[in-house]
C-alpha cells in the first residue's frame, strides 16, 4: 500500500449533482484501499457551489476516506495558474466527476492530461461516463483524452477504444459506505421520486413530444392510489446542469395534492442516500437516483431517459445482472406511452448483496494499485 496520495481531481464540479458527489465519495473510498493516506486538490468550474458540497458532505468524505481527518483543497480549474500549480503538486491527475460529452470544458481536462504528461504525472479517467457526444469536435477531445490516459475505467460499453476498462460507476462504493454504516430498519413510511427534465437538457437523448403529459398522467393515478406521503426528491439543485426542483414544483401544481411534498431545500449526499434508503418505494429518473435507489433501497422502479438498448441506465441493470428484476420495473421515457400502465404498487424489494459491488471495488483497486505503484 502506498504510505501517502496527492490526487487531483477534475471534471464537472462546481456543477455537481448528488450524482457527482456520490461519484466523488466513491472515489476517495477507492483511494483509501490503495493508500494510507489521502490528500485531494479538488477542481471546481464554480467553486462557490463546491464550497458547499464539501460543508454538507466533508463528514461522510472522511468516512469514505478511512480518515479522521480529510484534506480538500479547492481550486478553480478552468483558472490555468491554479490547475498547473494542483498538477504539478500531486501525484496524479483523475477525471473523476460527469461523463466526456458535448461541453466546452472537455478542454479544460484535455489541457489538463496534457500538462500532467509533460511533468511525468500519472493521468486517469475513474468510472467516468461516454457521451453524449454528438459533435465531431468535442468526440475528437473525448479520444484524445483517452489516449493520455495511463489509466481508463469507464463506465459505458461505447467507448470506442481498445484499452478501456468497464466497470461499475463509482457512485456504487459510496453506497456500500454507506450500506455498512446504516444497517437498521428502515422506516418505510414514504414514497420517494426522481424526475429530470429531458427537453431541458439539450436534446441529447430521444424522447416523445407527450412525455410530460404522460408523466403527469400517470403520477397523478400513483398519487391518488397512494398510501403514504410523496417526497419528490431533486438530484440536482443548481441553474447549470437544470436544477430539478423546475420540474418538480411544476409537477406538483399539477397534482395538486397535499400528500406531495418537493424537497425544495437542497439535500446533501448523505440526506438523499436516507430518503431512497428509508422509503417504501423509489421510482428514479436520473441515472445516479436510479443507482442510489437501486443498490439502497431494491424496491424501485427505472425511468430510463437514455438508449433503452445501449444506454448507461440498462447498462448499469447488466452489471448488476438485476434484468429479469426490472423487466416489470422499467419504462423507457422514449416510449412511455406504450408501456405507462405499468403497476408501480408490487411490494417485491430486490436484496442487492454487497458481493457483487465489492468485486468491482477490487477490480478499481488492482488496476489503480498496478498504476500508482509503477
Amino acid at each position: 500500500m502506498i504510505t501517502k496520495l496527492k490526487a487531483t481531481i477534475i471534471g464537472w464540479y462546481g456543477t455537481e449533482t448528488i450524482g457527482d458527489r456520490a461519484i466523488l465519495a466513491g472515489i476517495i473510498r477507492l483511494l483509501s484501499e490503495v493508500a494510507s493516506e489521502i490528500i485531494i486538490d479538488l477542481g471546481s468550474l464554480y467553486p462557490i457551489l463546491s464550497e458547499r458540497t464539501l460543508k454538507d458532505d466533508g463528514r461522510f468524505f472522511e468516512q469514505c476516506a478511512h480518515q479522521s481527518k480529510l484534506k480538500i483543497n479547492l481550486f478553480d480549474s478552468q483558472n490555468r495558474q491554479q490547475l498547473e500549480h494542483s498538477i504539478r503538486h500531486s501525484d496524479v491527475t483523475i477525471m473523476g466527476g460527469g461523463p466526456l460529452m458535448d461541453i466546452e470544458q472537455m478542454y479544460m481536462v484535455e489541457y489538463a492530461f496534457s500538462y500532467a504528461k509533460r511533468k511525468k504525472k500519472k493521468t486517469i479517467l475513474l468510472g467516468c461516463g461516454y457521451g453524449p457526444l454528438e459533435k465531431a469536435e468535442t468526440t475528437r477531445c473525448a479520444n484524445r483524452i483517452l489516449d493520455m490516459a495511463d489509466l481508463s475505467i469507464i463506465r459505458d460499453t461505447n467507448a470506442p477504444h481498445a484499452t478501456i476498462t468497464n466497470q461499475i460507476d463509482p457512485a456504487a462504493f459510496a453506497c456500500l459506505e454507506f450500506r455498512q454504516r446504516h444497517q437498521d430498519a428502515k422506516t418505510d413510511d414514504f414514497y420517494a421520486i426522481n424526475i429530470r427534465d429531458i427537453k431541458a437538457a439539450g436534446g441529447h437523448y430521444p424522447t416523445n413530444n407527450d412525455l410530460d403529459k404522460y408523466l403527469i398522467e400517470w403520477l397523478k393515478r400513483f398519487v391518488n392510489e397512494a398510501d403514504k406521503p410523496i417526497r419528490l426528491v431533486p438530484m440536482h439543485t443548481f441553474s447549470v446542469g437544470c436544477d430539478d426542483r423546475i420540474i418538480l414544483n411544476r409537477i406538483a401544481k399539477e397534482i395538486k395534492s397535499p400528500k406531495v411534498e418537493v424537497l425544495t431545500f437542497p439535500p446533501s449526499l448523505e440526506e438523499t442516500m436516507d430518503i431512497y434508503r428509508n422509503a417504501s418505494l423509489c421510482i428514479g429518473m436520473r441515472f445516479h437516483a436510479v443507482l442510489l435507489q437501486t443498490i439502497l433501497n431494491g424496491n424501485n422502479i427505472i425511468l430510463d431517459y437514455t438508449d433503452p438498448k445501449n444506454g448507461k441506465i440498462i447498462e448499469l441493470i447488466r452489471q448488476l445482472d438485476m434484468g429479469d428484476f426490472y423487466r416489470e420495473r422499467y419504462l423507457s421515457v422514449s416510449q412511455v406511452h406504450d408501456n405507462i400502465t405499468i403497476n408501480p404498487f408490487m411490494d417485491m424489494p430486490y436484496e442487492l448483496g454487497t458481493t457483487r459491488i465489492e468485486q468491482y471495488s477490487n477490480t478499481y483497486t488492482d488496476l489503480l494499485t498496478k498504476i500508482l505503484d509503477r
